[in-house]
């Protein structure tokens, strides 16, 4: 098991890493925006980051570029589920790590 406690602030960030944390979930990424993580981890690169909240398919890659270690982003839909389109979500998932892989970033 991994720990992975959320923060907004670069001091929440600092804090939870002091702490031992794995990876820190910045929430909610998508409305702090990408400019903020970048300048937050400007003197914090060395804490892992997970964005979460706002990302998907169309911002996966510029999350990772700006120097996510890790993304949270909504795969599945409810609709789907509710119509059994198993095949959409999988869909979905493999388009998510293939813009993964685009990034150069591994699957973990």
């Amino acid at each position: 098991m991994i720990s992975v406690p959320g923060a907004a602030t670069p001091s929440e960030m600092a804090e939870a890493y002091s702490y031992g944390t794995d990876l820190v979930k910045l929430f909610p990424a998508g409305d702090l925006g990408i400019g903020y993580m970048k300048s937050v981890l400007a003197p914090l690169n060395h804490i892992p980051v997970m964005a979460v909240g706002g990302v998907d398919e169309g911002n996966l890659q510029d999350w990772l570029g700006a120097g996510a270690s890790a993304v949270g982003a909504r795969l599945v839909q409810e609709k789907w589920v509710s119509e059994g389109n198993y095949e959409a979500l999988a869909a979905l998932a493999r388009n998510y790590v293939g813009r993964t892989r685009q990034t150069g970033q591994e699957e973990k």
